[in-house]
């Protein structure tokens, strides 16, 4: 691939200094999605970077006493970017990466069992999570597996996470998951489920510490809500990561679950949560369904 014709910038996080942009290839037909990234820095590449004949260029932007504010040109060897493309792209592709519009909702207790929950289960269960019961039935992953507590009612499988390649443990990330099928998130969890919540912290972390030396005081442990698919599953992650990354209101911590379950044994069926739904997702779209059914009765009713 030797060039490429930007047609729309689809998104971009200064944060992450990350691009998704559409474009095409001279020469050939269909769409492409490309996604640039920054690398993160490698310690001997600073080191070439920063060196008196480097042939780095620096430009004052600010300067206050000590401080100051330089933009650095560095050759382009030191300077990669990573660069991923999908040739051709259909739309449902192009779609995935452009930009949406978020929506922050407080769900309560009735619109999770009216709204939420059904969707879930007709849309998000079955097969759309088969590649958790293949794991669970030992048919998928097994070599992956770290530790697995085969107990029905209390156990659960721990793995590393897709997005972490186990090279560097400060990038740790792990999945526990349940091995029971009936809890589907957060909002399933009660009191008769703290044995299970504590095999997962505590097991979890040991198993976590004799294989990769990391101790429980450099893990960040919670559940999301809403989560990524439907069936209970915890991350681990590394201090480090978790702090880079921004872990998000969606992520709520395991040890404050199992403590506000004490507190009350139905805290999750009773509590409001906090839900961030993007516009051109399909659970927002039956949840503004909903809400207008809702107002609609309320209409006809009258005063």
């Amino acid at each position: 691939m030797q060039g490429l014709e930007v047609e729309e910038v689809l998104d971009v996080s200064p944060w992450r200094k990350w691009i998704a942009v559409q474009a095409r290839i001279p020469g050939k037909e269909g769409k492409a999605v490309v996604l640039l990234e920054k690398k993160p820095f490698d310690v001997e590449d600073v080191k070439r970077m920063l060196a008196p004949n480097a042939g780095a260029e620096y430009k004052l932007d600010f300067q206050n006493a000590e401080y100051c504010v330089y933009n650095l040109q560095v050759p382009p060897a030191l300077n990669a970017i990573k660069c991923d493309t999908i040739f051709p792209a259909t739309d449902q592709q192009i779609n995935k990466y452009r930009k949406d519009e978020i929506h922050v909702l407080w769900e309560t207790v009735d619109i999770y069992k009216n709204v939420v929950l059904p969707f879930v289960e007709e849309n998000e269960r079955g097969r759309r999570i088969q590649w958790v019961h293949n794991i669970l039935d030992g048919s998928a992953e097994q070599e992956r597996i770290i530790y697995h507590n085969n107990d029905p009612r209390d156990g659960f499988v721990l793995l590393p996470d897709l997005k972490w390649d186990q090279t560097n443990v400060s990038n740790l990330y792990c999945l526990a998951i349940v091995n029971r099928k009936d809890l589907v998130c957060l909002r399933s969890l009660n009191d008769e489920n703290l044995d299970l919540l504590q095999n997962i912290y505590h097991q979890g972390c040991g198993a976590i510490l004799e294989k990769y030396g990391v101790t429980p005081d450099k893990l960040i442990v919670h559940i999301h809500y809403l989560p990524t698919f439907w069936h209970l599953h915890v991350h681990f992650l590394h201090v480090d990561l978790a702090l880079s990354a921004g872990v998000t209101s969606k992520a709520h911590n395991l040890r404050d679950c199992i403590e506000n379950i004490r507190l009350l044994p139905s805290y999750y069926q009773v509590k409001e949560m906090e839900v961030r739904l993007l516009e051109k997702s399909l659970l927002w779209k039956a949840w503004t369904e909903a809400k207008d059914a809702e107002a609609a009765t309320q209409l006809q009713d009258g005063p």
